[in-house]
């Protein structure tokens, strides 16, 4: 029996079905927008997924190296490799001592934002052939199900983390867009973990950093803009009240639809 390291492969056996042009384009297209990951890469995407779906937390600590390479199945020097690339973007930050290791930096989410809004390792932010029309069309039925189902669904430490999130006087709001985006997300994340409800938790993040990417093909979107509204929102879910969290969202989106195509913006419900 001959060892996997000597195995070849005869190309009659690796016969394809034909296809057509048009397929194939759109086949070749797709691919060149996912290159292969490396294993470092792919720690560290798994641990920015685990952050952008809520199990990592702000100032949770990671295991130790020894038991990440063998969770993950990988050398020690591999997860070093990874973590320093977190680490080296602001996701992570380290500490020796007792206490010390790897834990989530609070402004890991933004950084994940910045980096992956903007696309990463070469992958683009967004697929081919995605609008801002599509995606207005998701966040109209997912982040108003998602205010409504917080306003239902959270808890008193819910409704802290979200007001925290916001300033408490309208002068201490971002000025830049680019921290109303960080703001956004955050109140996004923030909202969405007060459904209780992980699916919904990943589903808002990804659109909001592909709104990220939209915006920025915009200098028309300033930064008022971007968090428009959502005192309202934070003041419908404080007072348990799904249908105005509803409304108060819809306003939020129809402000920045007005700054896309005007036909994107006549899909935003009155």
């Amino acid at each position: 029996m001959r060892p996997w390291g000597a195995l070849t492969f005869n190309a009659q056996f690796l016969r394809f079905p034909e296809v057509p042009a048009s397929s194939a384009d759109r086949v070749d297209a797709a691919i060149a927008q996912r290159p292969v990951l490396n294993a470092p890469q792919q720690i560290s995407f798994a641990i920015e997924d685990l952050i952008l779906d809520g199990t990592l937390r702000p100032g949770d600590r990671l295991p130790s190296v020894e038991a990440a390479s063998k969770r993950f199945g990988v050398s020690v020097p591999t997860v070093q490799q990874g973590l320093s690339a977190l680490r080296a973007a602001n996701v992570l930050s380290v500490a020796r001592g007792r206490n010390g290791g790897y834990r989530v930096t609070p402004d890991a989410l933004e950084a994940i934002g910045r980096v992956r809004g903007g696309g990463v390792l070469g992958r683009p932010a967004v697929a081919a052939g995605e609008d801002y029309a599509q995606l207005l069309q998701v966040r109209q039925v997912q982040d108003v199900l998602a205010a409504e189902v917080a306003a239902a669904h959270r808890t008193e430490a819910d409704l802290d983390a979200l007001v925290a999130v916001l300033p408490a006087e309208p002068a201490g709001l971002p000025s830049d867009a680019e921290a109303a985006f960080d703001l956004d997300l955050r109140f996004h994340r923030a909202l969405a973990l007060c459904t209780h409800n992980p699916l919904i938790v990943r589903f808002t993040t990804s659109t909001v950093l592909r709104l990220r990417h939209f915006a920025r093909a915009t200098d028309r979107l300033g930064a008022a803009d971007v968090v428009f509204a959502l005192d309202g929102v934070a003041g419908a879910i404080r007072q348990r009240d799904p249908a105005a969290a509803a409304a108060a969202m819809r306003r939020h989106l129809r402000r920045s639809g007005d700054f896309f195509e005007p036909q994107v913006a006549a899909r935003v419900d009155p």
